[in-house]
């Protein structure tokens, strides 16, 4: 979709109330989001602030949202140019950062980064950063990109702990995604691949499950904390028009099977990862959606009534860049 030069410079930043299902604008961002590349809002956990990244406009600028305040702060400037694949993930005192070029650590508590180039591992395509609640020491490094590697590293030690080869390739598609509790970690390796496997923290070693009923590419979510997963495949290449791309699926974690849930409202576009965004709130029993692509739409998905709902939508569209965070309290969730 077309963008204008305000919708690539855009500094609004918005919050939807989940009571009274409206979005209002929030205290305008220090630095411009990247439309055409990767922004990023993490929560460490704890406490009032979202820690954002906002891609290559603003290259190493990176701030906090105080949602109680509804105040901004800027933060010492990354290391680490935010290209379109640079991702964050916050864990107690640590946001772990990684681009195609190093991955750093930020010390929330003083403000400080380490220095790049610190941690001897290989520069990652379209990869992820996994950290696991129970082990905010270790991170968990998937390269992508048609690779197999993933690293289980150590944050305090500085080194590479193990290697542990996937039996599969991470292609287009794939997720990963870590239910809140318990040994293992869920990846769909995507490719048009039907396979899902666990990986366990524990023991290091991999595990095919029960195979997804659709093939899953590029557009996939995977979602969940507890016993059940949520998933949209992601867009069916081979027939743009197809049924799967309206697809969402539950998989049962505890007996290791997948069922069909009702369908999307809209589907999954030719342009599938341009700003789709899924976040899961489970206090709340609701996941919800924006499918990007230069849409505003918003929609929320009732886990118990298995109801899709369309909501009021932003008045902007959703593109590559865009952010939707949930901090894991509260009445609001945010949009960059």
């Amino acid at each position: 979709a077309f963008q204008t030069n305000d919708e690539i410079n855009n500094m609004t930043f918005y919050k939807y109330q989940i009571s009274t299902q409206t979005w209002t604008e929030a205290a305008e961002a220090p630095y411009p989001f990247s439309s055409n590349e990767e922004s990023t809002l993490t929560y460490p956990g704890s406490g009032n602030y979202i820690y954002a990244f906002f891609g290559s406009i603003s290259g190493y600028g990176c701030a906090r949202y105080d949602f109680v305040n509804d105040v901004w702060e800027t933060l010492a400037p990354s290391p680490l140019w935010q290209n379109q694949v640079f991702v964050a993930v916050a864990a107690g005192d640590k946001i772990y950062t990684a681009n195609t070029v190093d991955m750093v650590t930020y010390t929330i508590s003083t403000n400080t980064w380490d220095h790049p180039r610190n941690y001897n591992v290989p520069a990652f395509t379209y990869g992820s950063l996994v950290n696991p609640e129970t082990d905010p020491d270790t991170v968990y490094m998937v390269y992508g990109n048609g690779s197999s590697i993933f690293y289980k590293y150590s944050v305090s030690q500085k080194k590479v702990l193990a290697l542990i080869k996937a039996p599969f390739l991470f292609l287009a598609g794939a997720k990963a995604v870590y239910p809140g509790t318990g040994n293992f970690i869920y990846v769909v390796p995507g490719g048009l691949k039907t396979e899902f496997w666990r990986y366990d923290l524990v023991n290091d070693t991999w595990a095919q499950l029960a195979a997804s009923p659709n093939a899953v590419f590029s557009g996939c979510k995977l979602t969940g904390k507890g016993d059940v997963l949520y998933m949209a495949p992601g867009r069916d290449i081979t027939n743009l028009s197809s049924q799967s791309n309206y697809v969402f699926l539950k998989y049962t974690i505890s007996t290791n099977t997948w069922a069909s849930a009702a369908n999307l409202i809209y589907p999954i576009q030719n342009s599938a990862e341009l700003g789709n965004t899924m976040i899961h709130v489970p206090s709340q029993g609701r996941i919800y959606w924006r499918p990007g692509s230069g849409s505003g739409s918003f929609y929320v998905y009732n886990t118990g009534a298995d109801v899709w709902t369309a909501l009021a939508s932003l008045p902007v569209g959703g593109y590559s860049g865009q952010a939707l965070h949930y901090p894991g309290t509260g009445d609001f969730i945010y949009n960059l």
